[in-house]
């Protein structure tokens, strides 16, 4: 006797059901969805190197018409610009070269521009030391900008002064550690600065770079000149002239506060400024 195969129940609505779908199916419906998705990936990928070298080519040509022989890599569409200016101006017209090639978003600037050690700092060896406030007479800008360089004054907590009696706006700039980058509120700080200088065509203004007591004495020379360097390049930018402006890079050896404190290592990483005396 041959016995027939069940049939299949019906479902509520009166229709047959449907076996369940396979397990190999569904992995294979599967494993095409990865697939999609890691061809659109690397399809993203793909066009983002191509914005990328392109832009960095366009970057180099317009460098090169410009005449200043420095290097630019892109992160998607910002710039950063590294290598050795010998001027504010000479930075600046990089960063404008850069910022005028169409795609560029944000041009961030890690140019080392040549600026001269103050007498006493002719190198690693010169590092007072992070308890020593014995350079801050000649390195902290007391002199003629009129700052205290006790530990409780702060960086640029007075306004630098000429001998006429003019005065810069009062205002500080600070960094992180380690790092040149000038921050809003110091950027705020430096238009005012600018409009200063700009209404104040005699003045001459000296940027003196420093850094707290952490790292080499090799990295903090090397911060302090890129922390003046980019004060220089900012106010190039937005119109003083270069010959206005003197760098000077001064590492660990001026500190305002003492270093063996958060706060005070804080204190010591920035920049002063103080109008120089002219003829």
């Amino acid at each position: 006797m041959t016995l027939a195969a069940p049939a299949p129940v019906p479902a509520p609505d009166g229709s047959p059901t449907s076996a369940a779908p396979s397990r190999s199916g569904t992995t294979a419906r599967a494993t095409v969805g990865v697939a999609t998705l890691v061809l659109v990936l690397l399809t993203a990928l793909w066009a983002a190197r191509r914005i990328e070298d392109d832009l960095t080519a366009r970057s180099r040509a317009a460098l090169a018409r410009a005449g200043i022989p420095v290097s630019v890599s892109y992160d998607g569409r910002d710039a950063l610009l590294t290598g050795t200016v010998e001027n504010p101006r000479e930075a600046a017209g990089a960063i404008g070269a850069v910022s005028g090639v169409a795609g560029t978003q944000h041009v961030t600037s890690r140019l080392d521009i040549v600026v001269t050690a103050p007498v006493g700092g002719t190198g690693a060896g010169s590092d007072a030391g992070a308890g020593s406030d014995a350079g801050a007479g000649t390195g902290s800008g007391a002199g003629s900008s009129g700052s205290s360089s006790g530990p409780g004054a702060g960086p640029t907590a007075s306004a630098p002064s000429s001998g006429d009696g003019t005065s810069l706006p009062p205002g500080t700039i600070t960094f992180p550690t380690n790092d040149a980058t000038l921050s809003p509120a110091s950027t705020a700080y430096l238009l005012q600065v600018s409009a200063f200088l700009a209404t104040h065509p005699q003045a001459h203004l000296v940027i003196r770079g420093h850094s707290d007591s952490s790292g080499t004495d090799e990295v903090n020379w090397s911060l302090s000149r890129r922390r003046a360097s980019a004060v220089a390049a900012y106010l190039t930018a937005h119109g003083i002239a270069a010959d206005r402006l003197r760098a000077e890079a001064y590492a660990a050896t001026s500190p305002v506060a003492p270093n063996d404190t958060p706060a005070g290592r804080a204190a010591n990483r920035r920049v002063e400024l103080a109008i120089e005396e002219t003829p």
